[in-house]
Order: C-alpha cells, then structure tokens, then sequence
C-alpha cells in the first residue's frame, strides 16, 4: 500500500495484504486537499482496521475509535469521504455520504485498486472519454454524482450515498446505500425551540468552515440573507459580505437587499461590479489549471466565481460562504398531499388542495389538479408529465430530459430509465421527505468549479444549507415549516421574523436575459465550440441538431431548459480544456 500527498493510493489484493499495510506509508487528503482540515490527523490505524478520512469537521481518530467499539457503521455518520482497510476481513470499504460534498474516485489495473479524492490522479495515457458519462449528464443536465460513471472509460466514482467494499482480488464484494437518516421526534417539539434549533444549526456550521473571518456571497434572496443573520448572532467582526452588482444590466441587480442586510448585521460591504463578467466571457481565455475534474453547468459562471475569489484574496479572507443549495433544502413540496391520502384522510388531502387552489389561484390552477398531481399520482408512484416546462415541479414530473441536441435517442431513453432506478431507490417514511430527499441527492453541484480555483487561491468554498446534520433535521421536521398553502421558506421567514419585519425585500435579478445576452455576443466562438466539439465525434450530440438548438435560444425560444443549454455549452468547453492540455483522446 501507497499513498502520496497527491491524495492517491493503491493496494495490491491479491498479494500479501499485511505486508503491504503500514500506518507511516499513509499522507492521504491532508495540507494538500482541496478542504482544508482542522484538529486532528486525517488517518488512523490499530490492529483491525486503517482508516483514511477526507470529512468536514471528522478525525480519523475519533472515527478509527468509534468504529472499533459499536462497529463500521459509524462511517455513516461523516460528511465527507472515507477508505476503511479491514485487515482482519481483507476488505476495503470506499464510503462516500449522501450529501456527496467530497468526492472520492477509484479504479482497478492489473489487479490493483487505485482511488483518489482527485479524478487526475487516475489519469493515464491510455484514458479515454466516456460516451455513456456524457448520455447521463446531458440527460439529467449536469447531474451526474448519483452513478458510477465519470468522464473517462475504466474509471468509476463512488456515488454520493453509496458504500462499494471489495475483497477477492478486487473483485467488489457488496454495494450498499447510505441514505440520509431524518432526525426523530422533532413533531413533539414546539415551533420557538424549532427556529432556535434552526439557527443553532446555521451557526454552527458556518463555524466549522472559517477560520478567523470569512466572506459571504450574498444576493437578495432568503438564503444568504439567513446565514448572514445567523453569523451575526456570534463574533464575526471581521468577516465580510459581497455581492455581483450590475449597472448595463440594471434589473439583474440584487444589491439593494444585500447591502441592506450586511450593514443591518454589521458586515461591510463590498460590490463587484460584473458588467465585464458575462457568462461565457472566457470561452476563449479560461486559465486552464481551474478546469475541475468533470464538466459542470457551473463552468460557464466562471467570470463570477472568479471574481468572488479574487474579492477574498484582496480582503485577506481564506473562506467564502455561499447560500447555495437552500432552495433545495428549504422550499419543501406539496406532495403531504399524498401523504394524507395514504392515511386514509381524503377530506383533508382536499381541503388542502382547495386551499393551496384559492391561495394561488393566479396561476389558474383548480384544486383537482393539486388533488390529482400531489395526492393520487405519487401515492400510486405514477410518474407525470408537466403540460409545459414552466409549470415543471421536479417533485411530481419528469427529473430528466431528452434534449433536442442529443443521438440515439433510443439507446439514451433506455439509459434514463436506468438513471430513474437509482434515484427511486432514495426512499425515506413519508412521500413528502422522500421528495425531499430526492431533491437534495439531485443538487447541481458547483463544487468542482469552485474547488479547482479555490485550491489554487488557497481559499475554501463552503455550502452551509448542504450540512448533513442540517439537512437531516429538515428532514425530520413536519411539512408545516417549510411549506403552506401561501409560501414556501417559511422556516426561514419565521425563525428570523424580527429581521424580516424590518424593511427586507426579496429582490430576484433577471439573470434570464443573460443567457441570451451571452450567446448572442460569443455566437462565433460558441459556433466554433460546437462544430469542433469531440462529443459529436463520440455520437453523444449531433451537430446539426445542436447548432439548430442553439440557434433557437440565440433568436429568444426557449427549447428545453435553460439547464440543458448550460449543461451543453459547459460540457463542450470542458472537453475542448481538457483535449487542449492533451494526453486525452476520444
């Protein structure tokens, strides 16, 4: 067994496995790592087990004792990414948690398991792009975590939620989900304790991420704006906030709301003027070293995220804080609808429906339809179809697409029904937290992005609403909090009402014109992208049909989603990063 400070290692299985088991050969996911880790070691080993953890807030001491007193079960209770070595059993365990905040990749080559937390270090000559990774991202634009597959052929990842052990000469012994565990008890407990529960959470995991000072990413949303407050109920005075502010492009601007509540919780505040940022700027000039491990619909944002960076590094600040992923965490979904049915409470699955009807009643909606969509079809898990994309709810409809630009659509609807597989296996005890859950296993995840620059900077990008403690209270709580028949985000509205009732307004920039703003300026280098891209070569997209779909969006059609456009563009300048660092054939 070796490992380097490359956060890479490999073990011979089919050799002598003792021998090659020494706790000094291991300096995995230390200094090095893209997260930059408090406390304690990172790896650990006793008589029975090695272990190696890439975690956020975990010591690998602490883990190695738990596991050896109640069993390797409590692997599950860390966020992150852990190799588990059962000397004893001659097993490896590669864990990784449903969050799927840290990655981990591995595969096997003349009888040697290989993994890494970076897919790079898997690379070889001989590595080829894989044609089946790119049908399942462009299917469920940009999602891609939930499967094995990654962008090159004959290396796997280990999904997030998923425990993968080997034996045997790497032969793989048994595959085992890790959903996330709702918190119990949480309906006995009054709604003050609730929100001060909330806020406890917010706070104290925004604690693990920064160090001395940190720099929040805000926007005029709920989201950010809660984590702010929340920050602000402990010391903080030398963190800071900023915000992307637009002045060509006036009603993308959010900063009224932003500056408003930095200066309400004493955080200066420092606008980024991105009039020169826009989406796809960089198509021709993109520093080649941030290009992440896999695409994602993320890259084509790169101006702005660089821009963050940038702002942190003249600051003197090592950690920023998004409030991405609250959307998905906190809306919640109407599907306690079924819920209801399923107890036999008909008259209450209707009268909700009727109210959520009345309530809402400008999008012309009956209560039948609540009725039908919500209750009947998910408690007879029958899937649905939205009558029009912008009615789309991807707690009730269709998660994935078949975009116009794709080939073979016929192979690739066989593959959609594979993907569907996985993520209905995510089943928790009621319709409405499974929905949740889903959703959360389904977040679009920056990471790599973000992760890439910021292990250039020196500098930690962090998501505190996709806490796995966090996330697991939501689960745990009563739909009443999050969703009613009038609002969504009610747990944020309520648990920081006093702020609220301050003068707060959301403000929701008009990114929208953006993207046609983008390609109608960048048509001739994203016309170049797509006729040059190695992806129609691999017969993943076709040409003619992507340049056609484009076309469309560049004359103001929406085709599809704004998502699959992404998805699509980021792909193709990925594979053009990547093919230009060469060593990487089709």
């Amino acid at each position: 067994m070796y490992i380097n400070s490359s956060m890479y290692g490999f073990i011979n299985l089919s050799g002598d496995r003792q021998d090659n088991i020494h706790n000094s050969d291991f300096e995995l996911w230390g200094s090095n790592g893209i997260i930059k880790y408090k406390g304690e070691n990172t790896v650990a080993s006793n008589n029975k087990y090695l272990v190696m953890v890439r975690g956020i807030d975990t010591a690998a001491s602490s883990l190695l004792e738990n596991i050896t007193i109640k069993g390797i079960e409590e692997i599950q209770k860390v966020q992150g990414s852990v190799v588990l070595i059962d000397k004893e059993k001659e097993e490896i365990l590669l864990y990784r948690d449903p969050t799927g905040r840290l990655p981990l990749y591995w595969n096997i080559e003349k009888g040697i398991l290989k993994w890494s937390a970076q897919l790079k270090d898997l690379i070889s000559e001989k590595s080829r792009l894989n044609r089946e990774y790119f049908r399942q991202y462009f299917i469920g634009s940009g999602l891609v975590d939930l499967w094995e597959e990654t962008p090159y052929v004959n290396i796997s990842r280990v999904p997030r939620g998923q425990t993968i052990i080997f034996r045997d000469a790497c032969r793989i012994k048994e595959q085992k989900n890790n959903n996330f565990q709702p918190m119990q008890g949480l309906h006995n407990i009054n709604d003050k304790e609730i929100h001060q529960e909330y806020i406890n959470l917010l706070n104290t995991t925004i604690r693990k991420h920064k160090e001395t000072s940190a720099l929040f990413e805000m926007s005029g949303g709920l989201d950010s704006t809660g984590l702010v407050i929340a920050n602000s109920y402990s010391k903080h005075k030398n963190d800071q906030a900023t915000t992307l502010t637009f002045q060509k492009y006036s009603d993308c601007n959010e900063h009224f709301s932003a500056e408003l509540t930095a200066s309400k919780c004493n955080l200066p505040w420092n606008p980024i003027n991105a009039d020169s940022l826009m989406p796809l700027s960089h198509i021709l000039d993109m520093n080649l070293e941030h290009n992440p491990d896999e695409p994602s619909p993320d890259l084509c944002f790169y101006p702005w995220r660089l821009a963050i960076f940038d702002k942190a590094k003249e600051l003197g600040i090592n950690t920023i804080i998004s409030g991405y992923g609250g959307d998905e965490l906190l809306e919640g979904n109407r599907c306690y609808i079924a819920d209801y049915l399923k107890k036999g409470k008909i008259l209450l699955s209707w009268k909700h429906s009727m109210n959520i009807a009345r309530q809402n009643s400008i999008f012309g909606l009956s209560a039948w339809y609540y009725f039908k969509s919500y209750g009947i079809y998910p408690a007879l898990g029958k899937q649905q179809h939205p009558s029009v994309f912008s009615a789309w709810d991807p707690s009730i409809h269709d998660r994935f697409l078949l975009s116009d630009y794709m080939e073979n659509v016929e192979l690739v609807g066989h593959l959609k029904e594979k993907m569907y597989k996985k993520i209905n296996s995510i089943k928790l005890q009621t319709e409405y937290s499974t929905q949740l859950a889903r959703e959360l296993s389904t977040v679009f995840l920056p990471y790599g992005v973000v992760d890439t620059i910021g292990k250039d900077y020196s500098i930690e990008f962090s998501f505190p609403y996709l806490d796995k403690r966090l996330i697991e209270f939501v689960l745990g709580l009563p739909h009443r909090h999050c969703i009613d028949m009038q609002g969504r985000k009610l747990l944020t509205q309520r648990a920081f009402y006093e702020y609220f009732q301050q003068g707060f307004k959301r403000q929701q920039g008009n990114y929208y014109r953006l993207t046609f703003k983008a390609l109608q300026q960048y048509w001739g280098d994203i016309y170049k992208l797509i006729i040059n891209s190695p992806l129609c070569e691999l017969g993943v997209i076709s040409k003619e049909k992507t340049i056609a779909f484009l076309e469309k969006w560049k004359c103001g059609k929406e085709v599809n989603s704004t998502r699959s456009l992404w998805a699509l563009l980021a792909a193709c300048l990925w594979v053009k990063n990547v093919t230009s660092l060469g060593g990487i054939k089709v």
